[in-house]
């Protein structure tokens, strides 16, 4: 984890999907998640142990829940974090090039000219009050 505040965040989230999907493991997941912010590698060799939990029943199974819940949350918001990076830096590519073309207005015409319909002579016949033929 790359920071103290995404850690938080991802143990927020992970807190409150363990509180739906296996409440009886709250009394354990200030000690998991904190021991799964410092190591998360150790969490992933926790799991793969299935041996031990043989003679215990679906007790021991239940007790699994927290670091999955943890890695999958954890991955979830890496994921996230870079589609956001993505689309913001996407984003402020147009944004940058939109500023940058507004700096430099003032040295193209403000409107685009339009080919006049009116020949030479009639606009001298306009600025000279003559009558056209």
């Amino acid at each position: 984890m790359p920071n103290a505040a995404d850690a938080a965040l991802v143990t927020d989230v992970a807190r409150d999907v363990l509180s739906q999907i296996a409440p009886d493991e709250l009394p354990i997941f200030p000690a998991a998640s904190r021991a799964y912010i410092a190591d998360p590698a150790a969490a992933l060799r926790g799991l793969g142990a299935k041996d031990d939990v043989l003679g215990f029943g679906m007790d021991a199974l239940a007790a699994a829940a927290t670091p999955v819940v943890l890695i999958v949350v954890t991955e979830v918001f890496q994921f996230l974090t870079g589609v956001a990076a993505k689309a913001a830096a996407d984003g402020l590519t147009k944004e940058i090039s939109e500023i940058v073309k507004a700096m430099f207005k003032r040295f193209r015409p403000s409107a685009p000219s339009i080919p006049s319909v009116l020949t030479r002579e009639h606009i001298a016949a306009i600025h000279g009050n003559e009558r056209w033929s």
